[in-house]
């Protein structure tokens, strides 16, 4: 098994200026060690952006422009990346293959699949570290010399001897060292995502909102509309609760939405846009939620029809026992959320313990079309 390091340096955080890789054996013998320069059509601008850091790489902005585009290192960088009975492993490669997707649009070239574990994710659950690290952060504690730094041959062997100073640490062979490190980021992995689940059920139960509605989203995506007919108020209408009802009682809450889903209903969390709005009388102010629906009656907006909570019950064949049947907050089916599969190609896959995909570069860049609720 040959094992390959590889990094992408940009001109300005998202277009190809360099590209370096070291491909080793399981010995870290170095089979091949290169870099190449490459002319991003774009300026430089890698100093004063907000919130980032300043960047000086290793070459001046002429040599860069002096070099040839992407598609002119195309098939070298396919021939490398598809390097037979060959394991790649880099650093936060999550952004190197989204460089890579930035230059195949540009220049109409086809996506190049390889799978990879990412070393950013495999150190940080070596260290236990809240925070992930940099090359820089992890050349450092580990005592690593002769890299410069944002020089990509450079930045690809600094994960090479990372992994060599980790197997010599923990007396382990370069294929051993990779899956003790799977192994530790899986496990802090699950011990992170538990500490959230409880830090998130604890808010949940104290009526933070917030914390509601965020695990209300995941609720939801489980639910599927009947297509099955039952009644004649809510089979294909929008439902919209109080969210009074919400911070008080939110496992009943969830229990009445499950069951707006099996009645062939959706659920909103904008008064305003609702056809049916269940209130909850608990002796407080008007909520903004009700105000919300009123208004829209006011305006002639909507045709919303407000019902109370025990007429819901009513319509929706319930008891006051049936809502507190099922633990829907702390059910073992919902802390172990299962991720939808998005029926969608795998160009790349992070074999550390997730895909990136094109949705989830989407995602990471921050694209939601999710209606906020009316709090």
């Amino acid at each position: 098994m040959k094992y390959l390091s590889f990094d992408i340096e940009c001109c300005d955080g998202t277009h190809m200026c360099e590209f370096g890789y070291v491909i080793i054996d399981e010995q870290f013998n170095v089979i091949d060690r290169a870099y190449f320069t490459i002319n991003p059509c774009h300026k430089f601008n890698l100093t004063g952006r907000n919130g980032e850091s300043d960047i000086k790489l290793a070459f001046k902005d002429e040599v860069y422009f002096n070099s040839p585009k992407f598609d002119y290192y195309y098939d070298t960088i396919k021939r490398i990346l598809t390097t037979p009975d060959c394991q790649i492993i880099g650093f936060s490669l999550s952004n190197d293959t989204t460089f890579l997707a930035t230059a195949y649009a540009l220049y109409e070239k086809e996506p190049i699949r390889f799978t990879y574990y990412d070393f950013q994710k495999l150190y940080q659950g070596y260290t236990k570290s809240k925070n992930r690290t940099s090359v820089q952060g992890f050349v450092e504690d580990l005592k690593i010399d002769d890299i410069r730094l944002h020089k990509s041959d450079d930045d690809a062997w600094a994960v090479i001897k990372a992994l060599q100073v980790i197997g010599e640490k923990e007396n382990l062979t370069l294929p051993e060292t990779i899956e003790m490190l799977k192994k530790c980021s899986k496990n802090y992995r699950a011990e992170r995502a538990k500490e959230r689940n409880y830090d998130l059920i604890e808010k949940i139960n104290n009526g933070n909102l917030k914390a509601q509605n965020e695990f209300l989203k995941s609720f939801i995506q489980r639910l599927s509309v009947s297509e099955k007919k039952k009644d004649e108020v809510f089979f294909g209408k929008t439902v919209c609760i109080s969210s009074h009802f919400q911070k008080k009682r939110f496992n009943e809450f969830l229990a009445i939405i499950e069951r707006i889903y099996f009645f062939g209903a959706t659920y909103t969390g904008k008064a305003s846009v609702c056809d049916i709005f269940i209130e909850y009388q608990d002796g407080e102010d008007e909520e903004v939620r009700l105000s919300a629906a009123k208004q829209a009656i006011e305006h002639n907006e909507r045709q919303i029809k407000i019902i109370s909570l025990e007429e819901t019950l009513i319509y929706l064949q319930l008891t006051k026992e049936d809502l507190t049947k099922i633990d829907h907050i702390n059910g073992k089916e919902y802390k172990e959320r299962k991720k939808k599969e998005k029926g969608k190609a795998q160009v790349y896959i992070d074999k550390t313990y997730k895909p990136t995909t094109i949705g989830d570069i989407l995602k990471a860049k921050g694209f939601n079309f999710d209606e906020l609720p009316d709090e």
